[in-house]
């Protein structure tokens, strides 16, 4: 009777053992995050990192998957991209200090990405804004991570050859008829589906002035996405 028990006992475990290792999900990401960073006016900062390291929660989440990407705005449609990279892990048959050193120089990859772009000089003669938003928008929208995010640090003020809010007449159009706006940034690419996407357009205005030009650039940007099905946020300083 004894040998009956512990076989069963043994039979048990294994069976919870083995539920435990498929309940594990190592290919489906918590977090999908993009932080684009506009370098055309010598007045557009870098931010710290840290409000960013903050949105991927591996102190308390150690065992989920984690991506990030840092992209540079400038006067060109596509600049380089830098990356780090938290890959999902089952705890079950994961070593708990190797997980947390992962974890550690996953957070460092952020700090340094963003040291690099800080240290590419600013102005431009152009800003190429739309075209790499909307590019970088495409692949959050083809994501399978349960949360995806998007954060431009940008006055949004587009200046190429295709459309330049700095001219006045444009610039109304916003106002006006922002559908006519859209029709000539999507003859490049068309915005795709964004829904569950998050988006925070941050921005501090120098000036009442610059205020304003923001106001209704966001504000134009905002009812866009969002009726493409994107949660956006508007403000000075990005809190996730």
């Amino acid at each position: 009777m004894k040998k009956l028990t512990t076989a069963i006992t043994v039979i048990l475990l294994s069976a919870g053992a083995g539920t435990a290792f498929y309940s594990c999900n190592t290919n489906a990401y918590s977090v999908s995050e993009t932080v684009m960073l506009d370098k055309t006016d010598s007045f557009l900062a870098v931010p710290d990192s840290t409000a960013v390291r903050n949105s991927f929660h591996t102190s308390t989440d150690l065992w989920q998957g984690y991506e990030f990407r840092l992209l540079m705005l400038s006067d060109v449609d596509f600049n380089s991209v830098h990356e780090a990279n938290l890959a999902p892990a089952c705890e079950y048959i994961s070593n708990y200090y190797d997980r947390t050193d992962e974890s550690k120089m996953f957070l460092l990859k952020i700090d340094s990405a963003f040291e690099k772009v800080k240290s590419v000089p600013s102005g431009r003669n152009y800003s190429s804004l739309y075209l790499p938003i909307a590019v970088e928008l495409k692949r959050l929208s083809e994501s399978t991570a349960k949360r995806r995010i998007l954060v431009v640090y940008s006055d949004l003020m587009e200046n190429t050859s295709l459309i330049s809010f700095y001219k006045s007449e444009k610039f109304q159009l916003i106002k006006t008829n922002p559908n006519s706006v859209r029709r000539i940034l999507e003859s490049e690419i068309p915005m795709p589906d964004l829904k569950g996407i998050e988006v925070y357009l941050i921005y501090q205005p120098q000036n009442n002035y610059d205020s304003e030009l923001f106001r209704e650039v966001s504000g134009f940007y905002k009812k866009w996405l969002e009726s493409k099905g994107a949660k956006v946020n508007i403000g000075a300083n990005l809190i996730l």
